[in-house]
């Protein structure tokens, strides 16, 4: 049994930490790197070919990072959904969610990988309106995954990682994948203000809706809260409580939040 333990903590630390580590430590080099200058050639520059009449504009802009990488397919792509499929075999067990209350839980967490792979591989193909609503919901599972993370901070997931890790690497999942979805909403709110201004610059005419959203060139607090509220509303028309989300957490046994646990 010990040496199956530690045969499974060394695939775990190979096959799942080290690469995880190394994705965050690649994610905090560009969230706090230095934008690169890039020279752009315009319009009169392509016109003329002598010297004296070219003319260059400056942009700096964040290096384009690598379509996809070993990390970041499991930390944002498999480990969500390994997460809940496993959930189900162990829903008796309230292992990690309540089940009365896991569909809250799993709603919120849905959202935030739905809109980070939008983001990700879609972004240019979305209409502008789209485009302004990823960054809220890349918000929602960023705070989704400080949650998980601090859930899990518990014997119980030491000992699935190191008696099952293949099963129980999503555990070990939602902090790099906190910083995957940091580094993508920086993208995503670079390309939504970038987006904002060709449509002024074309004089297009852009809705209050699609306004609202852009307040300021940015993230906007209040819709931030209306799509909460609209989440929790459609959630608490199926019948789950407006608190279900927290409940989620709550009822669970064997980590962090699981109060039960506590016998409070």
């Amino acid at each position: 049994m010990v040496g199956l333990g530690i045969l499974s903590s060394l695939i775990a630390l190979v096959a799942f930490g080290i690469p995880m580590v190394y994705g965050m430590i690649r994610c905090i080099k560009y969230l706090f790197g230095q934008p690169s200058q890039v020279t752009i050639a315009d319009a009169y520059t392509q016109q003329y070919d002598s010297v004296l009449d070219v003319s260059e504009t400056h942009a700096f802009v964040k290096p384009n990072i690598k379509k996809y990488n070993y990390a970041e397919i499991i930390s944002m792509g498999v480990s969500p959904l390994m997460g809940i499929i496993v959930s189900f075999f162990f829903m008796e067990m309230n292992i990690p969610f309540d089940p009365l209350h896991a569909i809250s839980a799993i709603t919120f967490i849905a959202i935030g990988y739905i809109s980070y792979w939008a983001s990700r591989g879609f972004k240019k193909d979305l209409p502008l309106s789209i485009n302004l609503l990823l960054p809220y919901g890349i918000l929602i599972g960023i705070l989704c995954y400080i949650f998980l993370f601090l859930h899990f901070l518990s014997i119980t997931t030491l000992l699935a990682v190191a008696l099952a890790s293949i099963i129980a690497f999503p555990l070990l999942a939602p902090l790099p994948a906190t910083f995957f979805a940091f580094r993508q909403f920086q993208i995503q709110q670079a390309y939504v203000k970038e987006a904002i201004k060709r449509q002024e610059d074309s004089e297009n005419y852009i809705d209050k809706w699609t306004a609202f959203l852009a307040w300021n060139n940015s993230t906007n607090p209040f819709a931030l809260i209306a799509c909460i509220l609209i989440i929790l509303g459609a959630l608490f028309l199926i019948g789950q409580p407006l608190d279900g989300f927290w409940q989620a957490f709550r009822g669970s046994h064997g980590f962090l939040f699981s109060i039960k646990d506590l016998n409070i």
